[in-house]
């Protein structure tokens, strides 16, 4: 592998839907410990549904580059030219100069070339790269695991009736899985106007949630349990509910 400002392509053929949406789900350079060590110290592709620099074109997924710190499909501003994917596999290209310059290609695994979706300036404090010469297949470089996952939290058939079921289902950025943690605890559906629901106050394993009308009461307030911290109007996409209403 590649390390300090060394040049190097990286190239993987992977699910074109199966994607996280966010970072740290990445292939390729990264750091040689479990420690976030700045920006420039990866050179990882990764196919991510996150739109980390309006305009994007289409709804996602995205093949973009993970540098550390940063997850860009261009110089850090909106690139059109950076298609959404639409095929079931997707070849991802990764090119570095590690001086000043990246390019990003990718497109349907089938077909004999691939698009080119950037080809120009590396982003502002990236360069030259720091590259440490680790290998990640499918977490952070500071083996992080803050990727999200591909399930979502989903209203049934983007319902927004009060007594509508959920269920987990694959990400796909409808207002049915949209979800504002509120300061009470609550987790409102903006599309709906409800609050996920533990219609019977239930704690049991395999208790099916809905959505009512926000109450702000015991069966309406969830705890967001992670090593970081959620703030209260901060939009998600993704939880795991074990049971005792914990996510």
């Amino acid at each position: 592998m590649a390390t300090g400002a060394q040049p190097e392509s990286i190239y993987e053929v992977a699910s074109g839907s199966n994607a996280t949406n966010g970072c740290c789900s990445d292939f390729g350079n990264v750091e040689n410990a479990s420690k976030d060590t700045g920006a420039g110290h990866m050179d990882a592709p990764i196919i991510s549904s996150a739109c980390t620099a309006s305009p994007c074109s289409g709804p996602g997924p995205w093949i973009q580059a993970d540098m550390e710190n940063g997850v860009f499909m261009g110089n850090g501003t909106g690139n059109l030219s950076n298609t959404s994917l639409h095929t079931p596999f997707v070849t991802a290209v990764l090119r570095n100069d590690g001086q000043a310059n990246f390019a990003l290609d990718g497109g349907d695994a089938t077909q004999p070339t691939v698009p080119a979706l950037y080809n120009g300036a590396l982003p502002a404090g990236y360069a030259p790269m720091a590259k440490e010469g680790g290998i990640a297949l499918g977490t952070g470089g500071d083996n992080s695991n803050a990727a999200p996952g591909t399930r979502c939290l989903d209203i049934i058939n983007d319902a927004t009736a009060a007594g509508s079921k959920v269920q987990l289902w694959n990400c796909n950025g409808i207002g049915g899985q949209q979800w504002v943690q509120q300061a009470d605890g609550t987790l409102l559906n903006p599309q709906s106007g409800l609050c996920l629901t533990d219609p019977a106050a239930d704690t049991a394993n395999g208790t099916q949630l809905d959505i009512e009308p926000c109450a702000d009461a015991a069966d309406q307030v969830f705890t967001y349990q992670s090593t970081s911290a959620l703030t209260p109007g901060t939009e998600v996409s993704f939880y795991v509910m074990p049971a005792a209403r914990n996510i």
